[in-house]
């Protein structure tokens, strides 16, 4: 059926038409292709140089027009083709061993060498010849590519003959048109140094690239390329040295308007004639068709291989269809009868399961004791699922306990014993040998342990030791199942299956079988322990409802207490004369009740309120007169007492009461009118006259509450009391407070304006910088650029005084450039407009680049630079161009303020998430008086118009601002006369910006 869907889609697919349609596109684009190679023909014949290719082997394979003014004019290409030494003829006889010499070692760099070359009239004529080889991707020669052009003048000889001006003539001519064809090619011709800044850009970059040639002019291509093609181009080309070498690379280009577009770039080296410096120039042409068509080809062919492929596969797949069709026939009948054999044992098999399921929930039912429950579960899995098996039970305090074991044979069920209480379960219920079996995955919250079949091997590698070995071959541990029981979220304990029987092993359905059987079990345990629990709540609660009866009266007492004590607040006398009438209405065994509070004037004890019998003559409103009674004890002491004493005759009163109870009476605040020890602001106490056996212990707790109420009514009468006196020097405080809120708003008023004010005054030098720098940059980007250009020309050569004056025009306006891009920097970092752009570096390789670039200005004034890289990880992610900026101002700073010695740049690790930068040296110092200005802007040590060190005073203070910014630090430590030490630090990884 599947070979039949699949020959009617083919059939669909019409592959005849399809392969028309690819091949009238792979027409197409080679159409295009040969268009492109005409027109690339056609602008070597307009060349002014002559040019010629030939093959990896050098067979020449084309000359272009200007070689027919040479000696071999009168051969034609096909000619040429046939004789390998063509170019030799053509040279000076004294020239050709050089030329020899230099084909020799030309590969696979090419060369470039200065000759004579005899012309057609026999005179010579000097020129530059340069030979390029074409590499193909993997590096290997496919063609060479060689121009030959004339010098101006005519080195040696008799005097030119008009032939020879005439020809001269032609060259500057051609010199010019060489010229006019690279302002108007519509490929990118350019010139750069060999680190890849731009020395001259055809204006053709405007179609191709988006940009102006003075953007591009003083940048490094390296800005435009393709993060791929990059680090290969600087992989292959990036480390030239000093030899003439060539290149030819197909890469991305990025457009101003940010889409990369495919380009096949030719370099050439071309030294100068100094011999010591020397430049590339570099013709680039688009070549983005070119790859789409490629692409579009390399498409076609694979789906036209696919499609082949397809159908060859059909054709295979319907010769053997038939075969297929009677191999799975006899298959199926094989499978029916192992698939009925199959059904006909797992029929067996989950009757059983079912049968001993429901005899174990009959049998996990039948108790509600969860000890009974589990020691009934270990014989029911003994030895219907295991041979034998062990039950723990994790304790409320954290360990585990072995509660039931069971064995086949009961005369071995002491050997589970022994091997648990010698090798017990961790207090999670899980064996720790039995870890090892499942890979040492100790760290992830157990479910399930169980190993199918473990042999000899295995089993000495659980083994804690040799007697734990000799338990567990004893027990002939061959296969084993350890599950968890779980009470929800909480587990309750675990259950071990073992089997020991040879011809046993555990599979999948026993594993499902289990899990069951420990849920089923999970259950029974959780309605048991539900039972349990059930039972001691029911005695708990009875408890309670007892000692709830006994304190809901004293719960109503006090609770009319407070409802009095509440109703008398601001009467502070009548409110403890209710207080003690309601405590002798109260406690049934109270006759008179009495309150003493402590005077803070006479610094004793005085009786404030009395109710009951027997109080009528007390002094109220006097001091005490004794210091050793029951009440100015509990008073110094804070401990509620009782005293009681014996009467003598029934229904007789003593002189002194039967039995006194008091409570001291305790305030939580030191307030005003409290004892100076404890805060206590007096004792309340009850008594009985005839009945020592009075106030039993819910009378006591009863007054002790009833004592906690009265020192909060006390404390709040004394607090209403205070309050109205304060409310009178509140209102005179919220009058000055009002008044002093109005100045306040005036103030903050005037003080927004200033700051509106400020930072409009910002936001202007923000945009007078920007506006000055580029004002700025436009001219000095021009003058710079026609100083190099005035440097570099090779035709009308400076005179050496030109040459100092031009190269100190440009020194001059780098050092104004660098600062404009100071002042500019420290604006950004000041307005919040500098962000860092994170990327991961390598710090070694940053730190040793820029110390290279600094080495040069150190050999001048004869001074050591060393560089120090202690990192075991030189890997960080920050702000590459930042740490480049840091690191170049303390190197350029360092070597400035150093006349003998040297510089030394360390590195190393600070922490693990942070780095060290040391700039050592050994310079004149700043004095300590000075360190603390050092980092403001425009500050130097010697602010004198004819200072010794040049300098704006930017370089720190912008140093400072960008190490803050990169979330670092920046320390100094210097000694006037000995030399200075800036340390930064800064963190390893930055993962977001603040």
């Amino acid at each position: 059926m599947n070979n039949t869907c699949h020959q009617h889609s083919l059939g669909a697919c019409s592959p005849s038409q399809e392969i028309q349609r690819l091949r009238a596109q792979v027409e197409s684009l080679k159409q295009a292709l040969e268009a492109s190679v005409d027109r690339h023909l056609r602008l070597m014949e307009a060349m002014p140089h002559r040019v010629w290719t030939a093959s990896a082997t050098g067979c020449v394979t084309y000359l272009n027009r200007r070689w027919y003014e040479c000696a071999t004019a009168g051969l034609q290409p096909s000619e040429a083709e046939s004789q390998d030494n063509w170019f030799l003829k053509s040279v000076h006889p004294e020239d050709r061993e050089r030329l020899r010499a230099s084909m020799q070692h030309s590969e696979p760099a090419g060369w470039e060498m200065e000759l004579r070359l005899r012309m057609a009239d026999g005179t010579y004529h000097w020129a530059v010849a340069r030979i390029e080889p074409v590499l193909s991707e993997s590096g290997a020669v496919v063609e060479w590519v060689g121009t030959c052009t004339d010098t101006e003048t005519r080195r040696g000889g008799p005097p030119c003959p008009p032939s020879e001006i005439a020809a001269q003539n032609r060259a500057t001519e051609s010199e010019k048109l060489y010229q006019l064809i690279a302002e108007h090619s519509t490929e990118l011709i350019c010139t750069h140094t060999p680190e890849g800044i731009y020395l001259y850009v055809s204006p053709s970059c405007r179609t191709l690239l988006g940009y102006e040639p003075d953007e591009l002019v003083g940048h490094s291509f390296y800005q435009f390329f393709h993060p791929e093609d990059a680090a290969t181009f600087k992989r292959t080309y990036g480390s030239t040295g000093s030899s003439i070498q060539t290149y030819a690379q197909a890469h991305r280009l990025r457009r101003k308007d940010g889409k990369y577009i495919w380009v096949e770039t030719t370099g050439s080296f071309v030294r100068h004639r100094d011999w010591d410096t020397f430049e590339i120039v570099a013709v680039s042409r688009n070549i983005t068709d070119l790859k789409l068509a490629e692409a579009e080809i390399d498409s076609l062919n694979r789906e036209f291989d696919r499609l082949a492929r397809k159908q060859t596969v059909q054709l295979k797949a319907a010769t053997q269809f038939k075969d297929e069709l009677l191999g799975r026939e006899q298959l199926v009948r094989h499978q029916s009868m192992q698939a009925e054999q199959q059904v006909e044992t797992e029929r067996k098999r989950t009757e059983a399961a079912l049968y001993f399921l429901a005899e174990a929930s009959s049998v996990l039912g039948a108790s509600l004791d969860y000890q009974t429950t589990l020691e009934n579960l270990a014989q029911l899995i003994v030895p219907f699922q295991a041979d034998w098996c062990a039950i723990n039970v994790i304790e409320p305090e954290g360990s585990c306990r072995c509660l039931a074991v069971a064995h086949k044979d009961s005369s071995r069920a002491a050997l589970v014993w022994e091997l648990h209480r010698r090798y017990p379960a961790s207090a999670d219920g899980t064996y720790s040998h039995l870890r090892r079996l499942r890979g040492g995955e100790t760290d992830v919250p157990w479910r399930v342990s169980i190993c199918l079949d473990i042999s000899d091997e295995k089993l000495a590698a659980i083994a804690v030791d040799q007697e734990h070995l000799q338990l567990l071959q004893a027990l002939n541990f061959r296969s084993c199942i350890c599950l968890p029981v779980r009470l929800g979220k909480q587990t309750f304990g675990s259950v071990l299956f073992v089997l020991s029987d040879s011809s046993r092993r555990y599979t999948s359905a026993d594993l499902t079988l289990a899990e069951d059987l420990v849920s089923r079990a999970a259950i029974a345990v959780e309605k048991a322990l539900l039972y349990r629990q059930a039972q001691e709540t029911g005695e708990n609660l009875r408890e309670a409802i007892l000692i709830l009866g006994e304190h809901q009266h004293q719960l109503r007492t006090i609770h009319r207490l407070t409802n009095l004590l509440n109703q008398r607040i601001a009467d502070l006398p009548g409110l403890l004369q209710v207080m003690v009438e309601a405590v002798c209405e109260s406690i049934p065994g109270a006759q008179f009740c009495l309150i003493v509070l402590y005077n803070p004037d006479s610094s004793q004890l005085e009786l404030t309120a009395t109710a009951g019998p027997g109080t009528e003559n007390l002094p109220v409103g006097r001091p005490l007169q004794t210091e050793d009674g029951v009440l100015s004890q509990v008073f110094s002491t804070g401990e509620s007492r009782l005293l009681r004493r014996e009467s003598r005759l029934p229904g007789s009163r003593l002189e002194l009461p039967a039995a006194v109870y008091a409570v001291a009476l305790e305030s939580g605040e030191g307030l005003e009118g409290t004892a100076p020890a404890g805060g206590r602001l007096g004792v309340l106490a009850v008594g009985n006259w005839e009945d020592a056996g009075a106030f039993d212990p819910d009378d006591q707790l009863l007054l002790g509450a009833v004592g906690e109420q009265a020192a909060i009514a006390i404390n709040n009468a004394r607090l209403i009391e205070t309050l109205e006196e304060r409310e009178e020097l509140l209102a005179v405080q919220n009058n000055t407070l009002a008044r002093q809120n109005r100045e306040l708003e005036s103030l903050s008023a005037r003080i927004g304006q200033q700051n509106l004010q400020l930072i409009e005054a910002a936001r202007l030098k923000s945009q007078f910088l920007a506006t000055m720098s580029h004002e700025l940059r436009t001219p000095l980007n021009v003058i710079m650029g026609f100083s190099q250009v005035l440097l570099r020309q090779r035709q009308n050569p400076l005179a050496p005084k030109q040459t100092e004056l031009v190269e100190r025009i440009l020194s001059n306006g780098e050092n104004l450039l660098m600062l404009i891009d100071d002042i500019l920097d420290l604006s950004k970092i000041e307005a919040g407009m500098r962000q860092l752009k994170l990327e991961p570096f390598n710090v070694a390789k940053l730190v040793r680049r820029t110390v290279r670039e600094f080495r040069a200005m150190a050999e001048q004034k004869n001074l050591t630079l060393q560089v120090e890289v202690d990192l075991p990880d030189s890997h960080a992610v920050n702000d590459r161009s930042c740490l480049r900026q840091i690191l170049a101002n303390l190197l350029d700073n360092a070597i400035k303020f150093t006349e003998s010695g040297g510089v030394r740049v360390s590195v190393r690790s600070k922490a693990t998430d942070r780095l060290a930068i040391a700039v050592a040296d050994t310079g004149i110092g700043i004095a300590e008086t000075e360190l603390q200005h050092i980092f403001e802007p425009f500050r130097q040590v010697d602010q004198a118009l004819n200072r010794k060190y040049p300098g704006t005073g930017l370089g720190l203070a912008l140093t400072e601002s960008l190490v803050r910014l990169m979330q670092g630090t920046i320390s100094v430590d210097s000694q006037v006369g000995v030399g200075s030490t800036f340390c930064v630090e800064l963190p390893r990884l930055v993962s977001e910006l603040s």
